[in-house]
C-alpha cells in the first residue's frame, strides 16, 4: 500500500466518525421536538415512533400558560447571565496570566482550563 493511500483512508475514517459522532449528538434534540408534537401517550408508546402520527401544536401554548412560565424564564435568565459574567472575568484573567507570565506547569494548567 503506498503512502499516500493511508492518509485518504484516515480522511475517510475520520469523517465517518465524525458525522457518527454528530448524529448521536443531535438525536436528543430530534427526540425532544419529536415529543413536544405528540400526544402524551404517544410519547411512551413501544415500538419508539421517531414522527407524530398528527402534529400536536396545541401542545405549546398549553405548556405556556400552564404554571409560571414567566418566572422560571427569568430565573433561568438571571443564572444563565451570572454564569456568563463570572466565565468572562476569569477567564480574561486566566487568558492574561497565562499569556504575560512564565510559571511551572504553565502548559499543564492551560490544558486544565481548557479541559
Amino acid at each position: 500500500m503506498s503512502r499516500k493511500a493511508l492518509p485518504r483512508w484516515g480522511g475517510r475514517l475520520t469523517t465517518c466518525l465524525t458525522i457518527a459522532g454528530l448524529g448521536l449528538v443531535l438525536l436528543p434534540y430530534f427526540w425532544m421536538l419529536s415529543s413536544s408534537l405528540k400526544t402524551g401517550s404517544e410519547v411512551f408508546d413501544l415500538p419508539i415512533k421517531w414522527l407524530p402520527e398528527a402534529a400536536q401544536w396545541g401542545n405549546y401554548p398549553d405548556a405556556l400558560s400552564r404554571g409560571k412560565f414567566p418566572t422560571y424564564f427569568f430565573n433561568s435568565a438571571v443564572v444563565a447571565f451570572a454564569v456568563m459574567t463570572g466565565n468572562l472575568i476569569f477567564c480574561s484573567m486566566a487568558g492574561y496570566g497565562l499569556s504575560k507570565f512564565r510559571f511551572p506547569c504553565r502548559e499543564a494548567c492551560f490544558r486544565l482550563i481548557l479541559s
